[in-house]
């Protein structure tokens, strides 16, 4: 018995909707017997946090938008969003969220969906490199607090002050990696899939994908300093950054499906707050808010988008 290309992809979406579905059931399930004093909120600051979540969006959508225009030049900014909400719906239970890549290539007419997976890597690589620098100063203000031990730790820091030029070189250097993999393009065909990519990103586009990730790095932070103060939390916007831009490293590196990605954010601000004087309740509460208003309501929003996926024209 044949398949046909479009019952895969029904087969493959109908699959997404349903799991989608039942993680979201599933989490809404885990997380109410646990959910504490949520009569206290404040609903201002928690307002704008939700607020927040339009420029975020906006800011992905666009950075998308910019990565792939050189591949697709009639790409419009529906497609982009289209591609970012459905890939949030795929990725959200997916190691990792791997599943990200699918909903964005798959965003995308047939031609450079290779270059476009590769793009989606590099686009998280950018990202990625925000938080670990933003990590590195908040590792050096624990450094100052002598709190905890494990962010504090020689090795992390070494680590994290490797990595971090590490990104740096590897970002500005484009023609030193292109150069690199010329031999390899040569045998491998993902090498010239890649070396195509990576040859699209001008040094104009590339400082855009920087500037894009340093201010949704921005709002992530403001978010969670905003939903920190809804909760009772009195400390300065600088303290909470610090706090965040751990929580942001530990969920960056340590491989995960978001379920238990929530698990690990929470581990980490519960630790913190706790070592700094401060309720573990506002901890756990702003984790779970924070992961329901970047996490859960994008992917339920990228739901019925997922219809689209596969699709020549949009």
């Amino acid at each position: 018995m044949k398949f046909s290309h479009k019952k895969i992809f029904f087969f493959i979406k109908l699959c997404v909707s349903v799991l989608l579905i039942g993680y979201v059931i599933n989490w809404l399930i885990s997380v109410q017997y646990s959910f504490k004093t949520v009569s206290e909120v404040k609903g201002i600051p928690l307002g704008i946090a939700l607020v927040l979540l339009i420029p975020n969006i906006w800011l992905e959508a666009f950075k998308w938008q910019i990565m792939v225009g050189p591949f697709y030049p009639g790409l419009k900014r529906k497609q982009a969003y289209i591609g970012v909400l459905a890939g949030m719906a795929t990725g959200l239970f997916t190691p990792n969220r791997v599943g990200e890549y699918f909903g964005r290539v798959f965003s995308l007419p047939p031609g450079k969906r290779g270059e476009a997976a590769i793009l989606t890597f590099l686009d998280r690589y950018s990202q990625m490199a925000v938080t670990c620098w933003a990590a590195t100063i908040g590792v050096f203000y624990f450094f100052g607090t002598g709190e905890p031990e494990w962010a504090v730790h020689p090795y992390v820091v070494a680590g994290l002050l490797l990595v971090s030029a590490g990104f740096l070189v590897a970002a500005f250097s484009r023609r030193l990696v292109l150069k690199l993999t010329k031999g390899l393009a040569m045998k491998k065909a993902i090498f010239r899939i890649f070396r195509n990519a990576l040859t699209g990103m001008s040094p104009s586009i590339l400082r855009w994908v920087i500037f894009s990730s340093i201010a949704r790095y921005i709002i992530f932070t403001t978010q969670y300093y905003l939903v920190f103060r809804a909760f009772g939390f009195h400390g300065s916007f600088f303290e909470s950054s610090c706090i965040t831009s751990l929580i942001f490293l530990a969920k960056s590196i340590i491989p995960s499906i978001a379920l238990s990605e929530l698990g690990v954010r929470e581990m980490v601000a519960i630790d913190l707050f706790s070592r700094l004087g401060y309720s573990e309740a506002i901890a756990f509460n702003a984790t779970v808010v924070v992961f329901l208003i970047n996490m859960i309501i994008p992917a339920l929003a990228g739901l019925p988008l997922i219809q689209y996926l596969g699709k020549e024209d949009l």
